[in-house]
């Protein structure tokens, strides 16, 4: 989905004709003041305190493979976001690159590592907070693209970036614990 999409959005300067259908929609349909007020969930000292909450808990219950998820999944999914995709897509969005969406990609790694910490619950708990999470995601992709800050394939881009790094982050951490 990712390759898919980079090759899509390949130097681009514009949205696609999903990314102006779907941004023209979710800028009809949502308010300013809401979408500047939710986008803060993304923000970086908000997903770094819920990562160290993670890495904490990790800590007191002598979860190894837990903290270093909680450290390794997202942060791989930043470097491959902002060092890797970014300069080599070098899609714009003003005067900035812009897939795949960085914030969008730091709330999914921070709400997938969250999930597999969830995936411990009983199936009731679990769905409500997997629905709850992905709401999250979800609120703060329309922010991002209502605001103007992304297209709607960036944040799709960061979605799947994302979701992917820490799965396989997780993966690899089940392997060496074996």
């Amino acid at each position: 989905m990712v390759a898919a999409l980079s090759a899509l959005t390949w130097h681009g300067r514009r949205g696609t004709g999903l990314d102006l259908a779907v941004d023209g929609w979710i800028e009809r349909t949502f308010s300013q003041d809401l979408l500047r007020t939710v986008v803060h969930l993304a923000d970086l000292p908000v997903l770094v305190g819920v990562l160290a909450l993670v890495l904490v808990l990790a800590l007191v219950r002598r979860d190894r493979e837990l903290a270093l998820l909680a450290v390794l999944g997202p942060t791989a999914a930043m470097l491959l976001t902002e060092l890797v995709l970014k300069p080599l897509v070098h899609r714009t969005y003003g005067s900035w690159l812009a897939f795949p969406s960085g914030h969008t990609t730091a709330i999914t790694a921070t709400a997938t590592v969250l999930a597999l910490l969830a995936a411990r619950l009983p199936l009731a708990a679990r769905t409500v907070v997997h629905l709850l999470l992905l709401a999250a995601v979800v609120v703060v992709a329309i922010a991002l693209i209502g605001l103007d800050y992304h297209y709607f394939t960036d944040t799709v881009g960061g979605f799947f970036v994302a979701t992917a790094c820490v799965l396989l982050v997780s993966r690899l951490l089940d392997r060496t614990a074996d």
